[in-house]
Order: C-alpha cells, then sequence, then structure tokens
C-alpha cells in the first residue's frame, strides 16, 4: 500500500488573509505537554488567532496562568452546548481519539488542525478529508517537522543533485519526551514511530519520489502491542535498495534526529535536529525560517481565509506499512514500557 498522492502546494489556495478580517476563534482539546508548550504560547502570539477556550477531561495546573484564565471544559460536548463563538479547533490528544474529536468539530462547523499523527491508521484520515469537503470547513495535518527550517532547502537540493541512497537514524529517550504516557504502547498506538512519524513527514516532504516499504524489524517490549525500535528498508521506484533507517526510543544521550542523503554526484546531504539543521559535505547550509509551529498556524491561517484544506496521508501510511510488514521480535528484557 502506498499514501495517496498529496497535491503540490501551488495547487493550494494559499491567499494571504488582510489584517482588516477578525482573528480566527480556536479552542484547544488536549491540555497535554504538546499544547502548553507548542500550541498555548505560539497561538497567544499570533495576530491571525484568538485562543478562547481549552477542553480536557481533568484539571490541569498550568492552563489558568498560561491562557489568562480562559474557561476549560471538560468535554467537547460540553464546549459546543456552552455557545461559546468558536471558529476552530487544534486537536492535541492521543491520536486514537482524533478521528471522533475531529469529525465532531466539523459536524460543529469548525475548521479543523490535526496533531500529528492525524490519526492511526490511514482509512480515518481519509474520511476525515470527505468530512471536511462535505462540511465546507478546513481540515489540516499539522505535521510540525515538515515545516523546519531545513525543509525547503533540502527539497531544492535533492531535485537538483538526485539521490543514490538515504538513511534515517531517530534516536530519542522516551521517557524524556512523553514521561508516565502509555498510550502509544497499545493496540493502535505506534510506539516509537509516535516520534519517528516526523522523519517520515520530512523525507515525504522534500523527495519527489515515493518510499516503499521492503522490510522491517520491530522490537516489541514486554507487555506492549508496538515496538520501542525498529529497522527499516525502503525502496524508490528509480532505487532497488539502499534507502533505510533505525528508530530507537530506547536511546540514551543526546537526541539524533538525522538524515542523510547520498547524491548521484557522491556529495552528501545531511539533516539534522530534526531540520533544525543541514549540511552538504560537512559545510553547513544558512537556514532561514519561522518556527515550527508558527509556520504550522501562519499555514492554518491561510488555509482556513481560502477555504482550503491541506491533508497529506503519506507519513501515515508509511507506518501502516512498516507495522504490517515488519518481522516482530521481542525486545531486550532491560527495557520497560512504564518504570
Amino acid at each position: 500500500m502506498t499514501a495517496s498522492p498529496r497535491p503540490p502546494p501551488s495547487a493550494i489556495p494559499a491567499a494571504t488573509p488582510t489584517r482588516a478580517a477578525p482573528p480566527i476563534r480556536i479552542a484547544i482539546i488536549g491540555t497535554g505537554t504538546i499544547a502548553h508548550t507548542q500550541h498555548v504560547p505560539v497561538i497567544r502570539a499570533h495576530a491571525g488567532f484568538e485562543l478562547v477556550a481549552g477542553v480536557n477531561p481533568t484539571p490541569v495546573a498550568w492552563w489558568a496562568e498560561a491562557t489568562g484564565g480562559l474557561k476549560l471544559f471538560s468535554s467537547m460536548d460540553s464546549l459546543i452546548r456552552s455557545g461559546m463563538a468558536v471558529d476552530a479547533v487544534a486537536i492535541c490528544t492521543p491520536p486514537a481519539t482524533h478521528y471522533a474529536l475531529a469529525a465532531q468539530g466539523l459536524a460543529a462547523g469548525w475548521h479543523v488542525m490535526l496533531e500529528k499523527p492525524p490519526t492511526p491508521i490511514l482509512a480515518q484520515a481519509m474520511d476525515l478529508h470527505r468530512l471536511a469537503h462535505a462540511a465546507g470547513r478546513t481540515l489540516m495535518t499539522s505535521w510540525h517537522a515538515a515545516c523546519a527550517p531545513a525543509i525547503d532547502p533540502a527539497r531544492q537540493i535533492l531535485a537538483s543533485g538526485g539521490v543514490r541512497g538515504m538513511r534515517v537514524t531517530w534516536r530519542e529517550n522516551v521517557r524524556k519526551w512523553h514521561p508516565g504516557a502509555d498510550w502509544f504502547w497499545k493496540p493502535g498506538g505506534h510506539g516509537v514511530f509516535d516520534a519517528g512519524i516526523n522523519a517520515l513527514s520530512i523525507a515525504c516532504a522534500v523527495m519527489d519520489e515515493p518510499l516503499f516499504v521492503t522490510g522491517a524489524t520491530l522490537d516489541i517490549p514486554a507487555g506492549a502491542a508496538t515496538p520501542c525500535t525498529a529497522q527499516v528498508r525502503w525502496a524508490t521506484p528509480s532505487l532497488p535498495d539502499g534507502v533505510e533507517g533505525i528508530f530507537d526510543w530506547t536511546h540514551r544521550g543526546t537526541e539524533v534526529w538525522d538524515i542523510a542523503w547520498t547524491l548521484d554526484n557522491g556529495r552528501r546531504l545531511l539533516l539534522s535536529q530534526g531540520g533544525g539543521g543541514l549540511s552538504l559535505d560537512g559545510v553547513a547550509v544558512t537556514l532561514r525560517g519561522a518556527h515550527e509551529y508558527e509556520c504550522v498556524y501562519s499555514r492554518f491561517e491561510k488555509l482556513v481565509h481560502a477555504g482550503a484544506s491541506d491533508i497529506d496521508y503519506r507519513p501515515v501510511a508509511l507506518v501502516e506499512d512498516i507495522l504490517s510488514a515488519g518481522q516482530r521480535r521481542p525486545a531486550d528484557p532491560s527495557f520497560r514500557i512504564l518504570p
């Protein structure tokens, strides 16, 4: 299975709204770490948006101070029943809940942004696309890593140089980035690909050719349904081999978020820091661009005002293919899904 093609950016209306337009009134659904550290501060600093409320089943200590005391509803239903004026919602809950919440938001007449991954399975993302079209509302898959400063220059270099090989190295410590969480170990979760899907979204954004999974080895911890480490092999229409990746959530030490390409002319392109760095043959490429989430929200603003959507299914399809094609084996017993 391969992902449905995504229209090129030029095919998606992206008219810049005038500042005469009122800010988009947005509510955050889910108040976990990503909402606290990224969505709330970026929304509050963005002239195109007004944060009006949040939704979380239980109170959170940081919400009142970070938002100036905005109302925190206990459910999407209670937000809808309140009659509060809302134009859009950002869904920041665990992925297994995204489909139902996004469908509810679209039915309420709201535009919807989905944190990554947009849904656990491809069919749900495709159906949300249908629902958004029927409702005449904007749906956007955020893929924040694909907004990193290195993305555009990397795409240009790869398009001009041709690709002979690629290696993804994505290593981080799940305990650091998701302390106490366990939803990604359950059926329907993605395990290490909750983080690794960032690498896949970058690869999809910068490469002209699609990736086809040809094999994978998945290390499954005791008590989990999803992998903590994975080794993956891909092909492209022009490369039968030489495209591989290692994804590791058991890593101790400094994070490694790298994608390295060998170009047809033998030169080496390295995207590092998850898209925050780029070098060609060891020489740094000068990067410019906004913070990832500033880019995400500016894109969402343009799409809402243009009456357009931007849905990229490809990273979800790649994860589905890896989990389907992968050979499973027990992980090192020293790693436990919860300490």
